[in-house]
């Protein structure tokens, strides 16, 4: 009956090989996944990297941009408060000048004959 017993090892030599390649086989399929997830990752890494660097160039575009704002508001603001002021002065000169009392004999120096009526 020995040679029952080597059938039957030939048989589970066989069936491990059949085995064997089957688990290479999966192996070097995960393997290829593997480095293409890898290769996966290091676009996605390098794409973020791009990404980060447009980030901040655009944050200091318009970091800039809001400062050169707030300066030209404040020089508007200043002339704006430069106006008022000057318009107030205006107006109290004219108000003055209005509400200067002025003798009888001063406005009469200024009549014309269109006056007398």
């Amino acid at each position: 009956n020995l040679n029952g017993e080597i059938r039957q090892l030939r048989t589970m030599l066989r069936r491990s090989q059949d085995a064997n390649t089957d688990m290479t086989k999966q192996l070097n399929d995960a393997e290829v996944e593997s480095k293409r997830l890898a290769s996966d990752a290091a676009l996605k890494e390098s794409e973020i990297s791009s990404l980060k660097s447009r980030l901040i160039s655009d944050r200091k575009i318009v970091e800039e941009t809001a400062k050169s704002d707030q300066q030209m508001l404040r020089s508007s603001l200043d002339k704006l408060r430069e106006d008022v002021l000057e318009a107030k002065k205006l107006a109290n000169t004219k108000e003055e000048a209005l509400c200067t009392t002025v003798s009888y004999t001063h406005l009469r120096a200024h009549e014309t004959p269109e006056h007398l009526v």
